[in-house]
């Protein structure tokens, strides 16, 4: 599509939407993060806390990244890319590779987990892969490795995308599904037959889907809605998650929590098998969804400026700026 088709569909989406929904409290609270950023209350030690969609960028110190991570959550997912986005972001294995380094003490319960104390609690560190197949649809994997390696966007398809996640992970997602990639403008918000579709697809594959996403913030505040609106209708387990890519304060903004009795952490098999548990259709009532908005500020250093400048990038990481 070209920037003008792009731009109309945002616009005329956009109104079809703000007049559909009793948008105003939503409107109001993403105001107030854009420009004052957003909070988050103290975890309620009955509840798990999880952010499953982080990017921690090679430059950033670990210790600061536990540190901030652990105020807001329990479980925080290193989410792993395509090869020619991983040289500047940690997988798992390159995150403990550079915690050994900086001389962290770090514990694992197996090769998908390590464990760091924090303030005399434990943040479990989890494994995760984040893949777009041709279909330019996020497939998130969590707790499991991959077989297929994947180089660059767009590559394979999404029903070997799925199977691969649902065969190696014990939970799995569609990121900011209604988050329609389109150039220049980055992001547009989805046409009624694109809506139709996803809604099959989500069907098809029992799914659960991320219906917040810090980073969708501005123009694009409404897409976390509508995945929300879609989620209520048709029974989906629905996720909150920052997104972040190297601001490490932004962890556990957006959140999900679920009761700490399903929580198993006696070994690997076990934690694994809790997640699947407390993230299950049965269970997806209980859930906990607590999101926000990234600040101008932050999501104009993402996209705009840290986006075109690797040098920028490294220091607004160093100074977590």
């Amino acid at each position: 599509m070209s920037i003008v088709t792009d731009v109309g569909i945002l616009v005329s989406r956009g109104i079809y939407y703000v007049q559909r929904y009793d948008t105003l409290s939503l409107e109001t609270k993403c105001l107030h993060d854009l420009v004052f950023g957003a909070t988050r209350a103290p975890k309620d030690r009955t509840k798990v806390y999880t952010d499953f969609h982080v990017h921690v960028h090679k430059e950033t110190d670990l210790r600061r990244m536990v540190a901030e991570a652990a105020k807001r959550v329990d479980i925080v997912a290193i989410t792993g890319r395509t090869e020619d986005f991983d040289h500047n972001h940690h997988t798992l294995d390159t995150f403990l590779e550079e915690a050994r380094k900086q001389e962290m003490n770090i514990d694992s319960l197996g090769e998908n987990i390590l464990v760091v104390e924090v303030n005399n609690a434990q943040l479990y560190i989890v494994r995760a892969t984040e893949v777009y197949p041709k279909e330019m649809l996020g497939v998130v994997s969590v707790g499991g490795k991959l077989k297929k390696k994947y180089k660059t966007h767009g590559e394979g398809e999404l029903d070997d995308a799925v199977k691969d996640a649902k065969e190696q992970c014990p939970f799995w997602f569609f990121d900011h599904p209604f988050s329609m990639p389109a150039p220049l403008i980055a992001f547009r918000y989805p046409t009624k037959d694109e809506v139709k579709k996803r809604i099959e697809i989500f069907t098809e594959y029992d799914a659960a889907i991320e219906i917040a996403n810090h980073q969708n913030t501005l123009w694009m505040y409404l897409s976390n809605e509508i995945a929300r609106k879609v989620a209520e209708k048709h029974a989906l387990v629905g996720i909150a998650n920052s997104d972040t890519h190297f601001r490490v304060r932004e962890i556990g903004l957006s959140r999900t929590g679920f009761s700490r009795e399903l929580f198993d952490d006696s070994s690997e098999d076990n934690f694994l098998a809790s997640l699947g548990r407390a993230f299950s259709k049965e269970n997806k009532d209980n859930l906990i969804v607590e999101t926000g908005y990234s600040s101008v500020w932050s999501f104009g250093n993402y996209m705009v400026v840290a986006g075109k400048s690797p040098a920028y990038t490294r220091l607004a990481v160093k100074y977590n700026l």
